[in-house]
C-alpha cells in the first residue's frame, strides 16, 4: 500500500475518520503501481522494469490494469506475469495457505495466470511441451518474447543487449530507433517459443 503521507489531503482526512482499510476504496490507493511505473519510465534504462510494473495486475486473460490497454497472454510481459503470480501466491501464504497448495488453487484460475508458469514453479516443468526454434532475424523482424543468443551489438562497438536478455515492447521500440540512427549487426540470432519467450 501507498504510504498514507504521500496521500492528497481529502484522502488522508478520509482515513482518519473510516480508518485504514477506507484507503483500499481510493483510485490513488489501489492504482499506485500505474503511478510507480509513470515515474521509472524517466529513469534510463529502466523501461522494461517500468513495465513489468506496469502490468502487474494485467490478468492473463487480458482484463485487469490497465484497463486501456488489451494485451493478453505472452503479450503481457514476462516480468508481470511472474509477479502477478507470486504476488498472489504471496497474499495466499499469509492466510497460512502451504506455497503449493496456494499455486494449485491458482491454476484452477483459468484465464488469470499464465498456466506455464505455475507448471514451472511447480517443477513440472518437464511434462510441458515446448517448441523452441532458434531463427537468425533482421530488427525489423525481432518480436517481444524472443530471448537474443548473442550480445546485441551496434556497428559503433556498444553493447545494446546482453546474451539471453528476453525481448519487450519497450526494448524493441529503442533497438528500432536506435537501428535508425547507428545500424546494430544484422542478423540477430534469437529463440523463440510458443509458450511466449519463456
Amino acid at each position: 500500500m501507498q504510504p498514507l503521507a504521500l496521500l492528497p489531503a481529502w484522502a488522508q482526512a478520509r482515513v482518519a475518520k473510516e480508518g485504514v482499510e477506507a484507503a483500499n476504496s481510493i483510485a490513488a490507493v489501489r492504482n499506485h503501481h500505474l503511478l510507480a511505473a509513470t515515474l521509472l519510465e524517466e529513469v534510463p534504462r529502466f523501461t522494461g522494469v517500468a513495465e513489468i510494473i506496469r502490468f502487474k495486475q494485467k490478468s492473463f486473460d487480458g482484463s485487469g490494469e490497465p484497463v486501456d490497454d488489451r494485451r493478453a497472454g505472452s503479450e503481457i510481459p514476462n516480468g508481470a506475469r511472474l509477479l502477478r503470480i507470486l504476488i498472489d501466491q504471496d497474499r495466499l501464504l499469509t492466510r497460512k495457505v502451504p506455497g503449493r497448495a496456494a499455486l494449485e488453487r491458482m491454476r484452477g484460475q483459468k484465464g488469470v495466470y499464465d498456466e506455464i508458469l505455475i507448471q514451472r514453479l511447480l517443477g513440472e516443468a518437464s511434462t510441458i511441451a515446448l517448441s523452441s526454434i532458434e531463427q537468425s532475424l533482421r530488427v525489423g523482424d525481432l518480436r517481444e518474447g524472443m530471448m537474443v543468443l548473442d550480445d546485441v551489438i551496434a556497428s559503433d562497438g556498444l553493447c545494446l543487449l546482453k546474451e539471453g536478455a528476453v525481448l519487450n515492447r519497450s526494448m524493441l521500440k529503442i533497438l528500432v530507433q536506435w537501428h535508425r540512427r547507428t545500424l546494430i549487426k544484422e542478423p540477430l540470432r534469437v529463440r523463440a517459443s510458443d509458450a511466449g519467450g519463456m
